[in-house]
Parts: C-alpha cells; structure tokens; sequence
C-alpha cells in the first residue's frame, strides 16, 4: 500500500465543511479521531479542547458504529463558523436505538462539549444523527 504524504496540505484540505465517510467498523475510530484533531488544531483550539472534542467524537461514533446496519457508512461532518466547531456524525440504525441521555456516555458528551443532541430521519432507512457543537477557546472563558 502506497503511503500518501499530506503534510504541508491539511490547511488546504480543511475548509469551512468538511466531511469523511467510511464503513460503520470500530476498527475505522482512529481515522474518525484523526479528523476531530486536525479540525480542532486548525481553528486552534487549546489542547486540553482538542482532547475533548476528540473524546466526544470518539464516543458519539463508537455508539452509533455499535447500533449501525451491518455493511452501512458513518459519516462525520464539519463545520467551521466563527470560531466554532460543529460536527454532526450519522449512520443507518437498526432497531429503535437511540442515544441514552440519561447514560454515562452521553453525560461525557454533555461535559466536554458546549451543546450535544440526536435527531431521528427516515432517509430510505432509519438514520440516527448525533450533533456536537464546540465554542472556540475564547468563547469558552
């Protein structure tokens, strides 16, 4: 497998949306967090946000990859806004799951992040979207 060098190129890369799409598998959590990280780096938030929004990543993601169709996507979006960083990660769900906001994970999610919630569509199939929102350092205090 051939190695792709992106270094000097990120910036480029990470505009006001971005967005990765990959197969709904736990092993794909370190490319999901990869991209929490660089986003978080390149609007500059501090470390100790950076780590949060990854943990907040990586736990939304981890829940929705556990309760996804089998052979579906996850996707994760960004977006960029005044200092702001919003994600909102989605996948086809099997069942009636839904995020337990009464959980210990969801009450991670609602400690390191400035806003969280779910939304349920139909899109052809049951879809759960989970939403993070992430004020810049400055905003936070």
């Amino acid at each position: 497998m051939a190695e792709i060098d992106l270094s000097g190129q990120i910036d480029a890369l990470l505009t006001e949306h971005v967005e990765l799409s990959v197969p709904a598998r736990l092993e794909h959590l370190p490319l999901l967090r990869m991209l929490a990280e660089a986003v978080a780096t390149k609007e500059d938030f501090d470390l100790d946000s950076i780590a949060d929004f990854k943990i907040a990543v990586d736990e939304v993601a981890s829940w929705l990859i556990h309760h996804a169709e089998i052979g579906s996507s996850i996707s994760c979006r960004y977006r960029l806004s005044a200092g702001d960083l919003s994600v909102s990660v989605s996948a086809p769900t099997t069942g009636q799951a839904v995020p337990e906001t009464d959980g210990f994970g969801w009450h991670v999610v609602k400690t390191v992040t400035d806003s969280a919630s779910y939304r349920v569509t139909d899109q052809g199939g049951r879809v759960v979207t989970i939403d993070l929102v992430m004020a810049s350092r400055t905003d936070r205090g």
